[in-house]
């Protein structure tokens, strides 16, 4: 605290000494609130209010010709500050701000940073620490990293897939959101802009919803959206976001995703499984209605076939087109048959063995070969066979079908957790996405002279033994048939 500059009648100090000649400057000294102190030989000679209160002094003077040990222990290992002209000092140069921590004589730890400057005082050396109080900071930082580690604990039990981001970057995910996004680790994901993950068609909307979440304290309502993986597989999810806390200034979200995809089929299916229902109660009733005048048309028909040779042409159209309506209306009749209510148990190798024999010519007339492989340990399942032939017929027909030019039909059968699987794989054209959710509906078909009710039968009976049908597909990579039936 050397003041160099000339000013008529002011003793100045010389030689570094401390002085207080100044009383602005030493009343400046008394009151900072950063605590001050001077020791010498390792006695204090002098010590602000401050610097009295941070060593558990009652006082300034209580301190002052005292033993700085008397009042503080330090636990640092390597040079102390209280020892000047050790290695930790050059005189004339102020070390770098260190931080010290200290345990008082009434047991409280005061953690500071210190700055030493080596000095004179009255013509002996000294030292005189520059301080600033740091205690309850670092209480608040390990709190805070307390905080953090059972913050990031807590996410990362948490099943639900979380993520933490800050101005759109995410900065960290739990194990469940890793995997949601099927990253290798959270590399991948951190460090990234939070809609690199989410599909580019709610970009807009996403980033709205966040700005009108950040403007309200109610977060980000819950919405669906499409997000992304890392191996760039689109799934639908619902998102819900909110504010976890503010981060020097900058907020910083907590957002959680669920994927859907799994239930929004359920739903479909389930759907489906109504829809079947009802027009199976309706089928009985409008089958016979229809049944009764057909059976006369195609009586009359036959009449007049054989009473006016001039309309034969005329007669076997309408032969054809009879024909046609009441295959749809057994079609109908089939949908409407209750199931039998006492299953059997039998084994998928026995169905097979007893439908190959039936595809093969269908097969072999259109050049597609059959492939069958079934695990030697599948159990007997328990079921209507004849009612499950009747749907694995229809699927190897219509894969058959696909393929006028050739190919391959795999038929795989293995066993799950509680389930045994059945895939059949065809190599024909595949099918467009919005045909695929069509798929069952009634009266959809992409055959010319289809009904469309086939593979809604095959839903009915898979859905009333317990089972599920799934297809997937993509144009130019043929079309994957799975049935899944409990054990």
């Amino acid at each position: 605290m050397d003041r160099r500059e000339k000013r008529p009648g002011k003793k100045r100090a010389s030689g570094g000494e401390i002085g207080f000649t100044n009383e602005q400057y030493k009343q400046l000294v008394e009151f900072s609130p950063e605590p001050i102190l001077v020791y010498s030989n390792e006695i204090v000679v002098y010590t602000n209010a401050a610097g009295a209160e941070m060593i558990g002094a009652p006082n300034a003077e209580a301190a002052i010709g005292r033993r700085l040990a008397d009042f503080l222990w330090s636990p640092d290992v390597g040079p102390s500050i209280m020892e000047p002209g050790g290695p930790t000092f050059e005189y004339g140069k102020p070390t770098d701000i260190m931080e010290k921590k200290w345990v008082r004589r009434d047991g409280r730890v005061v953690t500071a940073e210190v700055r030493a400057v080596p000095i004179q005082y009255k013509g002996e050396p000294a030292v005189q620490l520059l301080c600033r109080d740091i205690t309850e900071r670092k209480k608040a930082e390990v709190s805070l990293r307390e905080s953090e580690l059972r913050y990031r604990q807590l996410l990362k039990s948490v099943p639900e897939a979380i993520f933490v981001h800050s101005e759109g970057i995410i900065v960290y995910a739990n194990d469940a959101g890793i995997r949601l996004l099927r990253a290798q680790g959270p590399e991948q994901v951190v460090g990234r802009s939070i809609l690199d993950f989410i599909h580019p068609d709610f970009h807009l909307q996403t980033s709205d919803r966040f700005i009108a979440a950040g403007q309200s304290s109610g977060g980000l309502e819950l919405v669906t959206l499409s997000f992304i993986r890392c191996d760039g597989d689109v799934f639908e999810g619902e998102a819900s976001s909110g504010e976890t806390f503010s981060l020097l200034d900058r907020k910083v979200y907590q957002t959680t995703i669920r994927d859907i995809t799994e239930r929004i089929r359920r739903e479909q299916s389930l759907r489906k499984s109504e829809k079947l229902s009802v027009i199976g109660q309706m089928a009985a009733g409008v089958a016979h209605e229809i049944r009764n005048p057909l059976t006369a048309l195609i009586g009359f028909n036959q009449l007049l076939r054989e009473k006016f040779d001039g309309n034969q042409a005329y007669c076997a159209i309408m032969e054809t087109e009879l024909k046609r309506i009441n295959y749809i209306v057994n079609e109908f009749m089939q949908l409407a048959k209750p199931v039998p209510s006492e299953y059997r148990r039998h084994r998928l190798e026995t169905l097979f063995d007893a439908l190959f024999p039936l595809v093969q010519s269908h097969a072999a007339l259109n050049d597609v070969t059959l492939h069958l492989e079934c695990d030697g340990d599948i159990p007997e399942i328990r079921c209507d066979d004849n009612q499950l032939k009747q749907v694995f017929l229809n699927v190897m027909k219509n894969a058959i079908e696909a393929m006028p030019n050739g190919g391959n039909l795999r038929v795989a059968a293995g066993k799950e957790a509680g389930h045994v699987t059945i895939r059949f794989a065809d190599e024909g054209p595949g099918i467009d996405e919005e045909a695929l959710g069509k798929l069952g509906d009634p009266f959809y078909t992409t055959k010319e002279h289809g009904t469309g009710l086939g593979l809604m039968i095959c839903h009915k009976i898979v859905q009333e033994h317990g089972g599920e049908m799934k297809f997937e597909s993509k144009v130019g990579n043929g079309t994957v048939v799975t049935i899944r039936l409990p054990r």
